[in-house]
């Protein structure tokens, strides 16, 4: 049986990949070169969860419908959007964005450009007076160019030296 219709068949791209020896980008391309669609994520997991459910169960017809898949997935968006804070530490120390349209932004960097009402340049950096990169306080931010911000940290390293 050729690559393209054992992925027809139902079986998944790393399924195919894996029977046929090859790679998964591999199995990919050779899919869609034989003009076959690929299934979207949520056809996927729909197929999944079939043949989890067959495979427990040993009924040949879909535990799940198509309409039972749709209400778990508005009711773990609205889970979601209920329980989400809407922020997060990253792991330079910031406060990111984890929802909306400011998604993935640097909080501070957003309060700033509000409070400047524009957006900050490539050159321009947020300082945190205090040194506390979780205190987005207006009061607490600077806006600088790099070249200043890395005169300043380098002033501050060279006095902390000193003093110890």
């Amino acid at each position: 049986m050729s690559i393209a219709n054992d992925y027809a068949s139902g079986m998944s791209i790393p399924d195919v990949a894996q029977k046929h020896g090859i790679g998964f980008t591999r199995a990919r391309q050779e899919i869609l070169r034989a003009g076959v669609k690929l299934r979207t994520r949520a056809e996927g997991i729909a197929l999944a969860a079939w043949k989890i459910s067959r495979a427990l169960t040993g009924k040949t017809r879909p535990a799940f419908t198509h309409g039972h898949i749709e209400k778990l997935r508005r009711s773990a968006l609205e889970r979601g959007d209920m329980l989400a804070r809407g922020t997060t530490r990253r792991t330079r120390g910031y406060v990111g964005i984890t929802r909306g349209a400011n998604k993935y932004r640097n909080e501070h960097r957003l309060i700033m450009e509000q409070r400047i009402g524009r957006k900050l340049s490539f050159n321009e950096v947020v300082h945190h007076r205090d040194g506390n990169k979780h205190n987005n306080n207006p009061d607490n931010l600077e806006v600088m160019s790099r070249a200043e911000h890395t005169r300043l940290h380098r002033h501050l390293a060279k006095f902390a030296y000193a003093k110890s």
